[in-house]
């Protein structure tokens, strides 16, 4: 990755993983359990990116005689931010058979990483690069296994899943960045093979690597970006959805002679977390007194169209939505 692109996107990085990281802090006071264990992948993964490039690594190892140090840096860290999502994809979706062969594939990815590191270090300092690349592509050959058939199609179905949109947001940042790192991985690999058959014709194969690696990385920022940010870019569409909602709620009310309790606006609904609650008050008012339209003219129709909607077995979000679109 060309230093131009790659120094602001990781300055902007570190900035959204300290602001992220101040805020659980203050939220929870102390990290630990799941927060610390989440934290500690974002870190691994925020050293990865932070330490791509070529140039990176030769600025770096000049502060230890030359050794590679920042490519084994990069190595275990790498290795264990997979491992550590490789287990909450294994807590969410149980009873995989990928499992037993990814639970052997990681360990052997940290011996063969700890067992490289002798040869590499005895590798005359002219020709490093062959075995850096080698390496490079050695590690994510271990690696594109569980991104590919795991990390991929698991933080797929989880973003479908996803009810609300600021964390759906978040799964789909995640599914980008590892089908983006897929790709990096399958170019390293290539290249560490055409470095072993002594080819010359890798630009074309590193330009594959670094335009992915822009786009995981970007993938990262976005994942970093604290939730009550991304949560402002949906707040118009919720509140016109919160709007609909009450003209619907109003008809009805009207019809079973019942008063709303809550406002059409106000300055509590300027904060998501209480709009949210209002468009799931609003929506529980309407299911309740929607209940007690006549079921005969002129209220049968808007009825019946309630019941369709209440008994089709539709997510929430869906159902909401659905009630907008009530005739009243």
């Amino acid at each position: 990755m060309k230093a131009d692109i790659h120094i602001p996107f990781t300055v902007l990085m570190w900035i959204t993983f300290c602001i992220g990281l101040v805020g659980s802090i203050r939220q929870r006071q102390r990290l630990e359990g799941r927060s610390l264990y989440g934290w500690v992948l974002l870190f691994c993964a925020a050293c990865v990116f932070s330490l791509q490039g070529e140039y990176v690594e030769l600025w770096l190892d000049q502060y230890f005689n030359g050794l590679p140090v920042t490519l084994y840096i990069k190595y275990f860290a790498m290795v264990i931010w997979f491992g550590m999502y490789y287990l909450i994809i294994k807590q969410i979706f149980v009873h995989d058979r990928l499992y037993r062969w990814l639970d052997w594939l990681f360990r052997i990815a940290m011996v063969t990483g700890a067992v490289s590191a002798i040869p590499v270090t005895m590798v005359p300092y002219g020709v490093r690069t062959e075995a850096r690349d080698i390496v490079t592509g050695l590690r994510d050959g271990f690696l594109f296994v569980p991104s590919m058939l795991l990390f991929v199609p698991a933080t797929w179905k989880l973003s479908m899943q996803e009810q609300v949109n600021g964390t759906r947001i978040k799964q789909i940042a995640i599914t980008v960045c590892y089908a983006a790192y897929s790709v990096v991985a399958l170019a390293n690999i290539a290249k560490a093979l055409l470095v072993l058959m002594h080819q010359e014709s890798l630009a074309q194969v590193e330009f594959i690597g670094a335009l992915f690696m822009s786009i995981c990385l970007i993938g990262f920022v976005l994942l970093l970006v604290p939730y009550r940010w991304v949560t402002i870019l949906f707040y118009p569409g919720r509140l016109v959805l919160y709007w609909k909602l009450k003209r619907v709620e109003h008809c009805i009310l009207q019809q079973v002679g019942a008063v709303s309790e809550t406002p059409l606006f106000g300055l509590s609904l300027l904060r998501s977390g209480e709009l949210e609650l209002a468009i799931y008050r609003t929506t529980i008012n309407i299911l309740d007194y929607g209940a007690l339209l006549s079921r005969t003219s002129p209220q049968q129709e808007q009825w019946r169209e309630l019941q369709r909607i209440t008994e089709s077995g539709i997510s929430y979000s869906n159902l909401v939505a659905q009630l907008t679109k009530v005739q009243m």
